[in-house]
């Protein structure tokens, strides 16, 4: 029976160092010959991704921004964004919360009101006044702060914005209203006509746990948090131990 497969990057299909491992790789194209269905789950925007991804996996579909932007190939799939005055309204809490490191994603392109290489080594951008930026809408804010002040933050926000606490409770991601990786799970599902029943997910952190519940197979990896893996119906092996490869040699048989 033909499944989705959704993968989550960071902890989970990537090493701690960011890259994608020959095992995993080998696994997945594997998943594909057999017919099966991938995508990717991630907080991340199209472009980084396809930085990832090798060309044998260069045509699956990409769930950027936490379910925001559907991307496949040139084609994107399906946007939704947080409108100019929503965006705008974050910064200021983030502002009134003593959080000083800001920035949005619009169009695939970031921006910061701070230098990135204070969060990411080698990522270099000069700090912008965001409030100044001409744009309709954003599909993520991301704020960076002490768990403390990222737990102020996150309690300030109206209940109805969808925001995630991860990174070791240092990073609050906010997504537009509506959306998340389970939506976009859900989204590509219908639209190859597999039942969510059929969906394996695979995750680590606070973002994830949604599709992981919602999923017919949510698999947490053993670096999760105790929250993500209460989640899952199955616990595979670390990121370092290349637990998503171990988990579908296992579960396809391939």
């Amino acid at each position: 029976m033909k499944k989705l497969f959704a993968f989550d990057l960071d902890g989970t299909l990537l090493k701690n160092d960011k890259s994608l491992s020959a095992p995993a790789v080998c696994a997945l194209t594997a998943c594909l010959r057999a017919g099966h269905t991938l995508c990717i789950a991630t907080g991340r925007p199209p472009r980084d991704v396809r930085g990832i991804l090798p060309p044998a996996l260069a045509d699956i579909p990409l769930v950027c921004y936490n379910g925001a932007r559907i991307d496949q190939g040139n084609a994107v799939l399906f946007s939704r964004t947080i409108s100019r005055r929503g965006a705008l309204e974050i910064l200021s809490l983030a502002e009134k919360a003593n959080i000083g490191q800001v920035f949005f994603e619009i169009d695939d392109v970031l921006h910061a009101n701070f230098d990135l290489s204070a969060v990411w080594t080698g990522a270099k951008t000069a700090p912008e006044d965001l409030a100044a930026l001409s744009f309709a809408g954003v599909h993520k804010v991301i704020a960076c702060a002490s768990p403390a002040a990222i737990a102020a933050f996150a309690s300030a926000l109206p209940a109805d914005v969808p925001a995630s606490v991860t990174d070791a409770d240092c990073i609050c991601q906010i997504a537009p209203k509506g959306v998340s990786k389970a939506s976009g799970v859900r989204f590509l599902a219908e639209r190859e006509g597999i039942s969510m029943r059929d969906a394996v997910t695979f995750g680590d952190d606070a973002n994830d746990i949604e599709m992981l519940k919602e999923c017919g197979i949510g698999v947490a990896m053993g670096n999760a948090s105790a929250q993500v893996k209460a989640a899952a119906k199955y616990i595979a092996e670390s990121n370092e131990e290349d637990g998503v490869a171990k988990f579908l040699r296992q579960y396809c048989k391939i």
